[in-house]
């Protein structure tokens, strides 16, 4: 994989780990949360470690099933990614 690649991804997995963290944050304050549709969006466009790392360090999320069934689903449909790089498809 190319390095700018690597970089992005990186970059995705960084900012997507700071919004899940942003989100307790403002849940804790009372304040607007991000929506869950964005938290899955910014998983399933790369920043899966990201995602999981916010739910494990924040505790984020834990006790919301749907959502938990919903990050799992995106995990599984991520390698998506990988092979669309591989086959050159897009």
């Amino acid at each position: 994989m190319p390095r700018p690649l690597w970089l992005l991804l990186l970059a995705v997995n960084a900012v997507t780990f700071l919004v899940y963290g942003y989100d307790k944050w403002c849940a804790r304050q009372g304040w607007r949360r991000v929506s869950e549709a964005n938290l899955l969006w910014l998983a399933f466009a790369g920043g899966l470690f990201g995602a999981w790392l916010g739910v494990g360090c924040f505790h984020h999320k834990t006790n919301k099933r749907p959502f938990r069934w919903r990050l799992i689903a995106v995990t599984l449909l991520n390698p998506f990614w990988a092979l669309l790089y591989y086959l050159r498809c897009w």
